[in-house]
């Protein structure tokens, strides 16, 4: 029954996701490309007319991996650097999701350009196969078009544990050692579904910023960074829902 609870309300605030299936063809396409990078032991080349984020979501759902977006490309080992977990406690860590979306938005983000603060958010309720989302960045830094190219990293999932097994939970995942990826993709601003929805943050009091990190980024062993989600205009109906009850949710990744 919570669980159910939960949900409604994850489906009122944020944007939703449900799995879908896969067709045979895609799943022979990407089934070849994978392995094809995987025995040679090289970059994943894609040649394929399906979206490039139906192939990230399929490798996630059925191969032993998890994901790590970045704007750099050439990242060979990813060290565990401190960082903050959902939760709030420190550790040392490398951080990684299972979600193909999440994982986009820090590869193709581009954070030189970032003006003040970025909010963001992938939950998972347990029992429920949606996903849910919340991206929002101010105004001076969507002014500068922020989208470049990146990678998607596969790293060996069985490195890895879930940060979190609560009822709501944010879907990152945490290595305590260095962990060299399996593969990975070069991705772009088109593969990122909602580069053209993300709300904008009303930036009024910078002194009163209580930000703090909580999962994967752009650089070796980085992170997501996440802060409070007051003051937020956003310009969808899901996400200005979010933002008239972010008090209780601080944004994620």
């Amino acid at each position: 029954m919570i669980n159910r609870i939960a949900s409604i309300l994850m489906k009122y605030l944020f944007y939703s996701m449900p799995e879908s299936p896969f067709s045979p063809e895609e799943v022979e396409c990407f089934e070849r490309m994978y392995s094809d990078a995987v025995s040679n032991n090289q970059e994943i080349i894609y040649a394929s007319h399906f979206p490039k984020h139906r192939f990230i979501e399929y490798i996630s759902l059925f191969k032993p991996v998890v994901l790590h977006g970045s704007n750099y490309k050439e990242i060979v080992q990813f060290q565990p650097r401190k960082q903050t977990l959902y939760s709030g406690e420190y550790v040392d860590a490398v951080f990684a999701t299972k979600d193909a979306t999440w994982s986009l938005f820090y590869a193709v983000f581009d954070r030189g350009k970032l003006v003040h603060n970025f909010r963001n958010a992938c939950l998972r309720v347990m029992k429920d196969k949606n996903k849910y989302y919340f991206f929002s960045l101010t105004r001076r830094t969507l002014q500068k078009d922020p989208w470049t190219t990146g990678m998607v990293y596969f790293l060996p999932r069985d490195s890895f544990k879930k940060a979190s097994n609560a009822i709501v939970s944010f879907d990152e995942w945490v290595s305590l050692k260095p962990i060299e990826p399996i593969t990975k993709l070069e991705v772009g601003p088109q593969d990122f579904i909602f580069s053209t929805r993300c709300p904008v943050i009303r930036i009024q009091n910078r002194s009163s910023y209580r930000g703090f990190s909580i999962s994967t980024g752009p650089s070796e062993g980085t992170k997501f960074s996440s802060f409070p989600r007051d003051n937020t205009a956003p310009a969808s109906p899901p996400s200005e829902r979010a933002a008239r009850f972010s008090p209780q949710y601080p944004a994620a990744v």
